[in-house]
């Protein structure tokens, strides 16, 4: 499922950022009015870190410029992508 940030869930961003083996990607899609994504696995998976930052995320909920998709799996935050939109 995936999720735009909002003051529910924005306690999920980044927690997909912990060091962690990638072993693919998920691709979201806006199809027929509904979020969906495909899985494609990678070859060789990798491990993947982030180092943190001090961004105010709370400056993304219910904005039309920018916003963050949190991607849920089992109700649990699996990864998420910042958008930014031009206006």
């Amino acid at each position: 499922m995936i999720e735009e940030v909002s003051n529910k869930n924005i306690i999920d961003v980044n927690k997909s950022n912990q060091p962690h083996m990638v072993i693919g990607e998920l691709k979201p899609e806006f199809r027929n009015g509904e979020w969906t994504y495909l899985e494609s696995l990678y070859d060789k998976p990798y491990k993947k870190s982030w180092s943190d930052d001090d961004e105010n995320y709370e400056e993304y909920i219910d904005n039309s410029s920018k916003t963050i998709f949190l991607f849920y799996e089992n109700e649990q935050c699996v990864g998420q992508n910042k958008k930014t939109f031009v206006v």
